[in-house]
């Protein structure tokens, strides 16, 4: 606590005071980029000789390379060797920083010093740098623009996804007698993941496919292929993702003509799944291919981009785009999208069953089922590794998958026969499945509950039902889903059973209810065995309603008097029969009843944006009586009591079934939930904590959840703040447009700095001490470019007097001299 003090201290008096400098003493001086570049230079060796270099820090290294890259032009005339020893001295090619920048200004700085005639081409080097010059007219004057493919370290293969590089990338270069001008292109150099780590190989991702003048503009297109981007996690797998650029010359530089192209589908590959992050992600597509071909008759070519996607039925389908040319926007734009089987196979046949299935069309499931036996069952074609080859283990996988298909697909067939009264038929098939011959467990129970129904059709249907609420079989069955995505199988066993619930809804809807006999004594007479009942006033008509559960694990029946006679639906009220805390109670004013269910299981952690939260909060949310000093984390009332739980709440309104709250609780039961009794108007008290991202200091708000008697729902009301720190630092809640200094600097946006720059420091941060000197640093340089020299120098003079020997004291040191 003491250190904290300290360096809170010591943060105040360089963030907050003023130090008045001394013009008799000190006056301005502007150190030159050379200046500034061999000073970090000096400091990076020595601090390593020292072993510990402060360059190491990330957000040190980026704001050592936004103050040099301010100023560009002068940045490569420092020369490349002292460029390249200050690379090496802050490590920037051992982690995720702008290297791309460094490796340009570099390679700038060395054309400068040699001044090679880059017409020739073929391959120029130094250091470890090892580029590769291919003369290219990108804009048809007549006279070449080169491109440069670099690589810094070691080999790079990219068909084969092979690096040790350490820096790869692709420049454009004019040059012009001794002038070298690069030309900017959109691809970009580190590759942005949806899930996964940060790629360290830059463009060693991009690929050439091609160069020619596709769209017959008169200029050629650079067509590149770019991998690398990673989803996934390590439970599910990773996958590929990657992009065509269609790349152009345009008023100076290169631009992307596909992008946006289809209504914000990006022309893009998802490439097949890898089992650890681990795995080299080329750029070269293996399920993906493009073609350019005039399919019109304008002159441009047409792209067409065909995607393979294989399911969990291990059938192969095609993604057809075609992307036209739209001269008047100047993009390639989305014309058409066809999809289709690749081929017909067994799986796809077994796919096509299914869903019909599902749909409830029985005879063309049977027709589809029967066609699909007599097809071949492929193993899929792009089930190789990186290099092409076949992958003999995941082929192996697939085909014990495949024989688990076709065993279930007899037993669907065996099922439909069953449900369109054909028994015999069904005992045929079965015949065909002895026991032994079973690769599931559950497969083996199923053939044995639809022999014992061949006669039954809805005996039948929910044995098979009932079978599948308590034995998942290990495939994903039940759905369609692109293996691209992994999921957890969803719980659906109306779908890889049989729909037992519509099927009991058919034979009530057959029957009909009468007014003669309640609800509970005709589904009895229809031979439905019942679980549970509940019954009341839901919707406060005077009449009663039912819940009633039959005694198998699906959701329950909800028969509601109307005037007409009777409503019957099934409400997703407890599911499968799981929740021992369901209970109905009466809601406020003239409300009705409603059904409350507590799930037990249930802890969660959300973003509460209705709450007046900064969006950069990260917000811990629970609901009732509980003590503050408990972190959310833990129990909700006590160490001794329970975690929080899920209450939904439901009411009828006009037949209809509406979910009026759903949030996490701290009460196991309606006394606690609440305390005032049943039909108060106020749910418990509840609370929201959430952490200020800039701050690091924890706000609490206290809430109710209020009837609101207009739309008969439960609202959020916030009674009051309550924040824990007796002296509070007030934070706005509009956030800055900057997450670190540096970035201002880097987008000259210098009245930020001066105005508002200090709240980008955290106070609570291990380096707060450290920022507080970068921040009076940039403060100083912003003040500089506003042409307020004064207050300039009493920034550097306050960092050259109080910490002379950190990195921002000795640049600091660069900008001031003593008065003549």
């Amino acid at each position: 606590m003491r250190s904290k003090l300290l360096v809170a201290g010591l943060l105040v008096a360089l963030v907050v005071m003023p130090v008045q400098a001394q013009s008799s003493e000190y006056r301005l001086r502007q150190p030159s980029v050379y200046e500034l570049a061999q000073r970090m230079l000096e400091i990076g060796r020595s601090t390593a000789t020292l072993g510990s270099p402060p360059f190491f820090d990330p957000v040190t290294i980026s704001e050592i390379s936004a103050l040099l890259f301010h100023d560009y032009e002068q940045l490569v005339q420092v020369p490349f060797t002292d460029l390249l020893a200050l690379y090496d001295a802050m490590s920037i090619g051992d982690g995720v920083y702008p290297r791309d920048e460094w490796g340009q200004a570099i390679i700038h700085s060395w054309l400068n010093a040699n001044q090679p005639d880059l017409s020739k081409g073929g391959q120029i080097g130094f250091a470890d740098f090892r580029i590769e010059v291919i003369p290219r007219d990108f804009n048809s004057d007549g006279l070449n623009e080169y491109l440069l493919d670099v690589t810094k370290g070691g080999p790079v293969d990219r068909a084969s996804c092979w690096y040790e590089a350490e820096l790869v990338d692709y420049l454009i270069v004019q040059q012009k007698a001794d002038q070298y001008q690069f030309i900017d292109h959109p691809v970009p150099f580190g590759t942005l993941p949806i899930g996964g780590s940060l790629s360290t190989y830059g463009k060693a991702h991009m690929m050439e496919i091609g160069f020619e003048d596709i769209n017959a503009d008169g200029l050629p297109e650079w067509l590149v292929l770019r991998g690398g981007e990673r989803a996934g996690d390590p439970r599910e797998g990773y996958i590929n993702i990657g992009n065509l650029y269609v790349l152009a010359w345009r008023d100076g530089q290169m631009v992307d003509l596909a992008d946006d192209s289809a209504d914000g589908e990006y022309p893009r590959s998802l490439t097949d799944y890898n089992e650890d992050a681990g795995t080299c992600f080329s750029p070269h597509p293996r399920d993906i291919r493009w073609e350019f071909s005039n399919i019109d008759d304008d002159p441009a070519l047409e792209i067409v981009q065909r995607q393979i996607y294989l399911d969990n039925w291990y059938c192969e389908s095609v993604e057809t785009k075609v992307l036209d040319w739209d001269a008047t926007t100047d993009h390639y734009r989305l014309q058409a999208t066809e999809k289709g089987f690749a081929a017909e196979t067994r799986q796809c046949a077994q796919r096509q069953a299914e869903e019909a299935m599902w749909a409830g069309d029985y005879p063309q499931a049977i027709r589809l089922y029967r066609s699909g036996s007599a097809l071949p069952a492929p193993v899929p074609s792009y089930l190789t590794d990186g290099n092409g080859e076949t992958n003999d283990e995941w082929i192996q996988d697939a085909e014990r998958t495949l024989a688990s298909l076709d065993e279930y697909g007899l037993l669907r067939l065996a099922l439909a026969y069953i449900l369109t009264d054909q028994p015999e038929k069904a005992r045929i098939t079965l015949a065909n499945l002895p026991d032994g011959a079973f690769i599931s467990s559950a497969m083996k129970v199923f053939a044995t509950l639809l022999r014992d129904h061949l006669e039954s059709p809805a005996r039948a249907c929910l044995a098979a039902y009932n079978l599948f609420t308590t034995s998942y079989p290990n495939l994903l069955l039940g759905l369609t889903l692109e293996q691209k995505f992994f999921v957890d199988p969803e719980y659906a066993p109306e779908r890889i059973g049989c729909d037992a619930p519509r099927i009991i809804e058919a034979v009530i809807a057959e029957h009909g209810f009468s007014a003669e006999e309640t609800p509970l004594s005709f589904m009895e007479s229809l031979g439905l065995p019942i679980f549970r009942t509940i019954t009341a006033d839901f919707d406060n008509d005077g009449d009663m309603d039912w819940l009633i559960w039959l005694d198998s694990l699906m959701p329950p029946f909800a028969v509601v008097h109307m005037d007409n006679g009777y409503r019957v639906s099934r409400p997703p009220i407890d599911p499968y029969r799981q929740a021992e805390s369901l209970d109905v109670f009466r809601l406020p004013g003239e409300a009705g009843w409603g059904v409350v269910y507590f799930d037990q299981d249930y802890f969660r952690q959300e973003y509460l944006g209705f709450l007046d939260a900064p969006p950069w909060a990260f917000v811990y949310y629970r609901l009732g009586v509980g003590d503050p000093m408990i972190s959310p984390f833990e129990r909700c009332v006590g160490k001794d009591r329970f975690n929080p739980v899920k209450m939904t709440i439901w009411r009828v309104d006009d037949g209809a079934w509406w979910k009026i709250f759903s949030e996490g609780v701290c009460a196991t039961n309606l006394s606690e939930a609440f305390p005032q009794g049943e039909g108060s108007v106020v749910l418990a008290g509840s609370e929201t904590v959430y952490e200020d991202w800039y701050s690091g200091a924890e706000v609490r708000k206290n809430l109710n959840f209020v009837w609101d008697p207009n739309i008969k729902w439960y609202v959020i009301v916030v009674t009051e703040e309550v924040d824990p720190d007796p002296n509070p630092t007030p934070m706005p809640y509009d956030p800055p447009k900057y997450y670190w200094i540096w970035q201002a600097y880097e987008a000259r946006d210098y009245a930020f700095i001066v105005e508002n720059g200090a709240a980008l420091i955290n106070p609570q941060s291990s380096t707060a001490e450290e920022r507080g000197w970068s921040y009076r640093y940039f403060r100083g340089l912003a003040l500089e470019a506003l042409d307020r020299p004064e207050e300039a120098l009493a920034e550097y003079v306050a960092l050259v007097e109080n910490v002379p020997d950190s990195v921002w004291g000795q640049l600091a040191a660069l900008h001031v001299e003593a008065a003549r």
